[in-house]
């Protein structure tokens, strides 16, 4: 009786054990808090999109510890941040942007495989929803221009990409974001000025994480299938010892 209850207590902990991997499975597979002094390029690439210069200042800030983009003389200049890292269904990453200054044009904005993703936002800012962008461009807000930090989390999906952004004041925007191609997706964190721009962006604390294919979390309930059988098989031929 004693052995059987021993026996119950040790498979349901194995189960709870398994189940709980299973639930909470996530793979880091790529971080970066800019702390290296500079720019990791086994990780990230650094490009422009429509062709403009980079901006004045486009590196890790070292007394801050961010990747930051600075451009204190009005003009067109840009650049694309890329994460050396192909995106599929059940990846996430997530990342902060702060905003410490800005006029005239200046953005800061997502681009995937390449282009601007069509978005739809939950609330609808006013006059104007669109991608998640930060910043202001011909004086139509998206997300805002409140200075500050901005946390956001991309999840991926087949067929579109779940976007949240917490403001400085707190405040949560969710967009669903439709790409114009199929996953795998590029992601490029594209700061810009237009004609007329100034801005002060940084970019900190980026994490991607990833859920195992199926296979790979059934590998835990296998196992707690296989302790079983041998620990049922201990303990019937009398083998099995156990300390208080």
């Amino acid at each position: 009786m004693m052995l059987n209850r021993i026996k119950g207590r040790a498979l349901a902990g194995l189960a709870a054990l398994a189940l709980g991997e299973k639930a909470n499975a996530q793979l880091v597979v790529f971080q970066d808090n800019f702390s290296s002094g500079s720019l990791d390029t086994t990780k990230w690439t650094e490009s422009q999109f429509q062709g403009n210069p980079y901006p004045n200042t486009h590196a890790i800030d070292n007394a801050r510890g961010t990747y930051r983009v600075i451009q204190n003389t009005v003009g067109d200049r840009e650049v694309v941040l890329t994460p050396k890292h192909n995106f599929v269904v059940g990846d996430t990453i997530s990342y902060s942007i702060t905003y410490n200054s800005g006029s005239g044009n200046n953005l800061y904005q997502i681009l995937l495989n390449g282009n601007y993703p069509m978005g739809e936002i939950f609330p609808n800012p006013t006059p104007n929803p669109g991608s998640g962008t930060i910043g202001y461009w011909n004086g139509i807000p998206d997300t805002g221009n409140q200075y500050g930090a901005y946390t956001i989390t991309l999840s991926f999906f087949s067929d579109y990409i779940k976007q949240q952004t917490i403001t400085p004041s707190g405040t949560t925007f969710v967009h669903t974001l439709l790409n114009r191609t199929e996953y795998p997706y590029t992601l490029g964190l594209n700061i810009h000025t237009g004609h007329n721009g100034l801005m002060d962006f940084e970019v900190d604390n980026v994490r991607v994480t990833q859920v195992p294919e199926p296979a790979t979390l059934g590998i835990a309930g296998l196992a707690t299938l296989v302790i079983g059988a041998g620990l049922k098989r201990k303990i019937n031929s009398g083998e099995a010892t156990f300390e208080a």
